[in-house]
């Protein structure tokens, strides 16, 4: 008898012996896994952005029916409004390849969440159909989720043209000066800046397309006519990646 209540009372040690060990280490389990969760989901670290460049698309409400090139024409419209917040970054070099900026941009571009913009209005300043200049009447932002942000600020212009029939209009600019990147509350000015828009009437969306440069180096001329081309098609190469995506 004695020795089955000792035989019991061992047993018993030892099992709360090992549920103790067994709790300790589900504790250590989930506290790790909470720090690298936590880890994980920390933003790239506060870093300067000079000597690099990033070259986007995305979509912008339509425009070509808002354009009256006269004293005292705006146009209103939005960025990013219907692709869903994203934008489909090509190329990324220098430090906006940091781990958690633009590093997963795969071959051939990656999409990346960016908020919409609010109404950015584009003030009439002079000439007509044939060759117009608007500019921005307030700072326009790009806002990435991965906390880099561009500023193109007022007072930016930007040329262009709407065709005979009025079905087909353009902005663009290479003009950078006093736009800027943050990250993480480190400014760094833009050196170079090419962004068209682009629409054409009867399409859901126009598009843009951004190459805005922190390096020493000026941004090529030809990227105007690139941006344009890029810009016309961007709607329906977004859509098509999207499915994909949603679909993987």
């Amino acid at each position: 008898m004695k020795f089955n209540l000792i035989t019991k009372a061992s047993n018993a040690f030892d099992f709360a012996s090992r549920r103790k060990t067994f709790t300790q280490l589900l504790s250590a389990s989930t506290l790790a896994v909470g720090a690298i969760s936590t880890i994980s989901a920390v933003p790239a670290r506060a870093i300067s952005l000079a000597g690099g460049q990033v070259v986007w698309t995305g979509e912008v409400d339509n425009f070509v029916q808002l354009i009256n090139p006269t004293p005292g024409d705006t146009i209103d419209t939005i960025f990013n409004n219907i692709s869903m917040g994203a934008a489909m970054v090509s190329s990324a070099t220098g430090p906006f390849t940091t781990t958690g900026l633009f590093d997963q941009s795969p071959s051939g571009g990656g999409v990346y969440p960016i908020d919409p913009s609010s109404v950015t209005t584009f003030t009439y300043v002079s000439g007509d159909s044939s060759n117009y200049t608007y500019e921005l009447a307030s700072d326009l932002d790009f806002a990435f989720a991965n906390t880099v942000t561009l500023t193109v600020v007022a007072g930016t212009k930007f040329s262009g043209n709407i065709n005979p029939a009025g079905t087909a209009a353009s902005l663009f600019t290479n003009d950078g000066t006093g736009s800027f990147y943050t990250q993480g509350g480190v400014r760094t000015d833009v050196t170079a800046l090419s962004f068209t828009l682009n629409d054409i009437g009867g399409g859901v969306t126009a598009g843009y397309s951004i190459l805005a440069s922190t390096t020493t180096t000026a941004v090529p001329e030809p990227f105007t006519i690139v941006g344009t081309l890029v810009g016309g098609t961007v709607a329906m190469r977004m859509r098509k990646k999207l499915a994909t995506a949603s679909q993987e």
